[in-house]
């Protein structure tokens, strides 16, 4: 898998190249999921791309580790924690040290999107979005 995934992606392309590893592939949808965790610069992620006007508006990544699942039944606050200071370590070795941080994110502004590290404090989801302009 060696697709380039930015905002110029087409989605028709997208399906071509990456079709067989999504979850679903039907073109009238905008969000795709990888069947599979996909490893990123050493960690591995479950990946969803989210189009708009057939071409990629962000992408949303969270640590696969096993050992960091949590489920309405079997919850772990320390779970969460550890998967948000693993996703802030990786961006940070990622992009480096100039981030916004606030009590729930930190968020990379760049000239073509923005970055962030984020908990969902209502629904307790850890995520990395990449959010293109």
């Amino acid at each position: 898998m060696n697709t380039i995934i930015n905002k110029t992606l087409d989605k028709k392309v997208f399906i071509k190249n990456l079709g067989e590893f999504l979850e679903d592939n039907k073109e009238e949808q905008d969000v795709f999921e990888f069947k599979d965790a996909v490893e990123i610069e050493s960690m591995r992620f479950w990946t969803w791309i989210i189009f708009n006007h057939n071409h990629v508006a962000s992408v949303m990544l969270e640590n696969a580790d096993k050992n960091l699942q949590n489920s309405y039944t079997n919850w772990s606050n320390h779970n969460v924690k550890k998967k948000r200071q693993l996703h802030d370590e990786w961006l940070m070795d990622n992009l480096g040290s100039d981030y916004e941080k606030t009590p729930t994110s930190i968020i990379y502004k760049r000239n073509w999107g923005e970055v962030t590290s984020y908990t969902d404090m209502k629904s307790g989801e850890v995520r990395i979005s990449i959010v293109y302009y």
